[in-house]
């Protein structure tokens, strides 16, 4: 079974960090209804499926509207910040979850220079 490492983890952030900046744009694109409904915070966590104590802690940003904003760079960092710390939190506290991601990660790599190996051996020049 292979150890994860620092190095491990930095490869991992970067993947978590992408997938936060997807989930980012995911709530702002897909969300059908508006998460804010009101301008009272209690009855929007009440009523509303999108907005909740977190988002009001975060102060994450709505438009007039009340939706979620794509725009804002605060939603964005809120979004990759929870991914990081999340998916590191699990790979510190699963069981198993950090050999595997370093697994897959080494995997990857050995795939990606191979590629890159049979690619310099196809290359023709005009």
């Amino acid at each position: 079974m292979l150890q994860a490492g620092v190095y491990h983890f930095a490869i991992a952030g970067l993947g978590f960090c992408l997938i936060g900046a997807a989930a980012h744009a995911a709530r702002a694109i897909f969300n059908v209804l508006p998460d804010r409904l009101s301008d009272n915070e209690r009855l929007d966590m009440l009523l509303s499926d999108g907005y909740s104590l977190g988002d009001k802690i975060f102060g994450t940003e709505y438009d007039d509207a009340g939706y979620y904003r794509l725009d804002s760079l605060r939603n964005l960092k809120n979004s990759v910040i929870a991914t990081l710390i999340g998916g590191w939190a699990a790979m510190l506290l699963t069981p198993g979850l950090s050999s595997s991601v370093a697994e897959g990660i080494e995997w990857a790599e050995a795939w990606l220079w191979d590629l890159f190996l049979h690619r310099l051996d196809t290359l023709t020049l005009w």
